[in-house]
């Protein structure tokens, strides 16, 4: 059965997936962009604009949200995300958008299932928890 998922979402190690200064010209704020290298040197943003090579990494067939810190966590206040892919980047933007920003309980709701650390990035896997 199809799962309502959020995938690759960036957050630096100090809770941010996007710094100040959003704009449509600087969709992660200022410097922001810093949070994407790991993506950058991937498989799948080489064919996205047309390139070969990169690191291989997660596919999945589910309905994924679309957007940033903010549509995502609206969905997990809501409850409607069943799964949460994000990615921590070993780096602190100071300030900017949080995603678990107002989500006291999280951890009643949701469950981490598998914490994956690389070289330059950790992968994190948090479930919504069976009733």
């Amino acid at each position: 059965m199809p799962k309502l998922v959020a995938r690759c979402l960036t957050i630096s190690l100090d809770g941010f997936s996007a710094a100040k200064g959003q704009a449509l010209d600087a969709p992660f704020g200022k410097d922001g962009m810093r949070l994407m290298e790991w993506a950058f040197a991937t498989k799948y943003f080489a064919k996205m604009t047309g390139q070969e090579g990169g690191a291989e990494g997660l596919v999945d067939k589910d309905v994924r949200i679309g957007g940033g810190a903010s549509t995502v966590s609206q969905y997990l206040k809501a409850g409607l995300v069943d799964e949460l892919h994000f990615v921590l980047v070993p780096m602190l933007l100071g300030s900017g958008e949080r995603i678990f920003e107002g989500l006291d309980g999280l951890s009643d709701s949701y469950e981490v299932a598998k914490y994956i650390p690389s070289k330059t990035v950790a992968h994190v896997r948090i479930v919504k928890k069976a009733k």
